[in-house]
C-alpha cells in the first residue's frame, strides 16, 4: 500500500514538473510570436525596417511590454534609426482580449528618441511615416487587427533635430511627457495609433520655448499635412 502512494505520489510529481516546463515553454513561444507580430505589424504600418529587443508578457496583467524598438527611416531618406523607444507597454482590459477589437486600457512609451530630419523636396523622415501610419490606420482598421485605445502615454522624449538645407544646426530638445486620454471607442489600427502619437509629438514639439523660426514653420507644416492625411 505505502509503495503504491509512493508511486502515485512521484508520478504527481512529475506530471507537475512537466505542466510547469510546457508553461513555461508555451510563454516563451508566445513571447517569440509577440516579437514577430509587432514587427510585422509596425513594418506593414509603417513600411520600413522595424527590430525590437526583449518581449514578455504579464497574463494575469493583460500586460504586453517590449524593449529597444527601433523604427528605421523611410526609404526616401539614409538609412538609419527614425524613432527609437526603450520601452513600450500595453494594458489590456483582459475581458476584451478575445474581442474583434480588444480595449487597451493604457499605452506607454518611455525613454524615446525621435530623430527628425529634414530633406529639400522631401519633408521630414517623421513626417513621411506619419503619412504612411495615417493611410494604413484607415484601411487596417477596416481590413486588419484593430484596437480601441483608452490612454497613451508618452514619458521620457527627446526630438534631435537636423536638415540638409533649413539652418537649423543639428539641435536636441526635451519633450514634456504627455498623456492623451478619451480618445472615443472608435477601433483604430496599429498605424492608426502611430499616427495619433505622430501628430501629437509634432504638437507637443511646437509649443516649446526657444524654437528657431524655421524649425516651427517646419513642425507646422507637418503638424497640417498630417491633419489633412486622417481626415480624408
Amino acid at each position: 500500500m505505502m509503495g503504491c502512494l509512493k508511486t502515485l505520489a512521484i508520478a504527481a510529481g512529475l506530471i507537475l514538473i512537466a505542466g510547469a516546463v510546457a508553461g513555461i515553454y508555451l510563454l516563451l513561444q508566445a513571447d517569440a510570436y509577440s516579437r514577430i507580430a509587432l514587427e510585422r505589424g509596425l513594418r506593414y504600418a509603417l513600411g520600413v525596417d522595424i527590430t525590437t529587443g526583449n518581449i514578455t508578457i504579464h497574463p494575469l496583467d493583460g500586460r504586453f511590454v517590449a524593449h529597444d524598438i527601433v523604427i528605421g527611416n523611410p526609404p526616401a531618406f539614409k538609412p538609419g534609426p527614425a524613432i527609437e523607444i526603450q520601452r513600450l507597454s500595453i494594458e489590456f482590459q483582459k475581458t476584451t482580449l478575445f474581442s474583434k477589437s480588444p480595449t487597451i486600457r493604457r499605452m506607454i512609451l518611455e525613454g524615446v528618441r525621435f530623430h527628425l530630419h529634414h530633406e529639400i523636396g522631401q519633408g521630414t523622415n517623421l513626417g513621411a511615416l506619419a503619412k504612411q501610419a495615417a493611410g494604413s490606420g484607415q484601411s487596417g482598421a477596416i481590413h486588419g487587427r484593430s484596437f480601441v485605445l483608452r490612454e497613451l502615454r508618452c514619458e521620457e522624449a527627446r526630438m534631435r533635430m537636423s536638415s540638409n538645407l533649413l539652418p537649423i544646426g543639428s539641435a536636441g530638445i526635451n519633450l514634456a511627457p504627455f498623456t492623451l486620454a478619451d480618445l472615443g471607442d472608435r477601433p483604430v489600427s496599429i498605424g492608426g495609433i502611430a499616427a495619433i502619437l505622430m501628430r501629437s509629438v509634432f504638437r507637443e514639439a511646437i509649443t516649446l520655448k526657444g524654437l528657431l523660426n524655421p524649425v516651427i514653420r517646419l513642425l507646422q507644416d507637418e503638424s497640417s499635412q498630417l491633419d489633412t492625411t486622417t481626415r480624408e
